[in-house]
């Protein structure tokens, strides 16, 4: 059973195309070159996504191979391949982007053999990567602008002086950044005089979030509201396989009936996982670009100016919990990160209809790969 419908919508992450074999019946790309300026930002973005996607299953790849995975790395990076030339179809011929993508895919071809000409195009790599970061980063601070603008009272973030984008993040999320037990309990990490600790009690460690607490454990969970999400809508969370666990479990004890510290939401960073519609498991094997993809389509697809002036209050509403949410990810992220440390690789990618690298993102995290 995959979560799929075909091999071509999971490797384009569900952005419209199919396999002429598919039961909902095979589509076409739209034609390059849009007619409105509109069409041609929303094209741009998707190419930048489809780039950076690229740019992940080709870094995976590499990491298969080293693995001795020779057929995983060689079906991500045809997966690779196909990303990039989705995005040079979608990119705006007008764009600064076309040219870099049009250089980046005739590299790709040529690395792979499928072309012959000795054109050097090899230096289109080196910093192919990092641009493709800078633009995105751009859209995404040109979201967050088109929020406080539209609705000034309901964006909560403080505005930038001068230090960029990141700082405006912390400090949206800084109620968030109270560390919580690793095991998702949604109790305090406990801090004494012998050093600071990443689980709230020895109890909760033991049976990984799942079971007791020490009698006394010091890490009762909080109620208190934090201004880094605003509240998890019913129709747009899905029941997660850790609450059902936890729903479950010591059904028959008499610590099973009683359970008035388990939360059902679970940690800050728990819910913004569900809110982007991502698999809630934390600590998450989702890297920060995979996060930052689901937040784009996501915030797209919602953006206020979009649909009739009927919609742009819901429209509001969801584009400021999106951006909310990405901004406790984007700082619990950088926290998770430093624990890991750097060269920590994420789970390896599962295989489903989307081959390699397309079915985990699609619906609850993305099976991505290596550029």
């Amino acid at each position: 059973v995959y979560d799929t419908c075909c091999r071509l919508c999971g490797v384009c992450q569900g952005s419209g195309r199919h396999d002429a074999c598919c039961a909902g019946g095979a589509t076409e790309d739209k034609a390059a070159g849009s007619s409105s300026a509109a069409e041609e930002a929303e094209g741009e973005a998707a190419a930048l996504l489809a780039a950076d996607y690229a740019l992940e299953l080709r870094r995976r790849a590499f990491d298969f191979q080293l693995q001795g995975d020779s057929a995983g790395a060689k079906q991500l990076l045809a997966d690779s391949g196909e990303q990039l030339e989705l995005a040079k179809s979608r990119v705006p011929r007008g764009s600064k982007l076309a040219g870099i993508l049009e250089a980046a895919v005739h590299a790709w071809r040529r690395a792979e053999g499928l072309t012959n000409d000795n054109d050097s195009n090899e230096c289109v790599e080196d910093g192919f990567e990092e641009r493709v970061d800078q633009e995105l980063e751009r859209l995404v601070a040109e979201l967050e602008k088109v929020l406080q603008e539209t609705a000034p009272t309901a964006a909560r973030r403080m505005p930038d002086s001068g230090t960029g984008r990141g700082s405006s993040a912390i400090v949206a999320a800084s109620t968030a950044l109270v560390p919580h037990c690793r095991f998702g309990c949604g109790r305090v990490a406990n801090t004494s005089k012998r050093g600071a600790f990443d689980t709230c009690c020895r109890a909760c460690a033991m049976s990984q979030g799942v079971g007791g607490h020490d009698s006394g454990c010091t890490g009762a969970a909080t109620s208190e509201p934090t201004d880094a999400l605003v509240p998890i809508s019913t129709d747009l969370v899905p029941l997660s396989s850790a609450v059902e666990a936890r729903a479950e479990g010591h059904a028959g004890g008499a610590e099973g009936a009683h359970r008035p510290e388990q939360p059902a939401l679970g940690s800050p960073a728990q819910q913004a996982l569900r809110l982007l519609a991502l698999d809630d498991e934390w600590p998450t094997s989702l890297t920060t670009r995979e996060i930052r993809r689901r937040f784009m389509r996501e915030a797209l697809g919602c953006h206020p100016d979009k649909g009739p002036p009927e919609e742009k209050a819901w429209r509001t509403t969801k584009f400021q919990e999106l951006s909310d949410a990405y901004s406790t990810l984007e700082v619990q992220m950088a926290i998770l990160e430093r624990i890991r440390g750097p060269g920590v690789a994420a789970a390896a990618p599962e295989q489903g209809a989307g081959g390699a690298g397309g079915a985990r993102e699609q619906q609850s995290g993305q099976s991505s790969g290596s550029s």
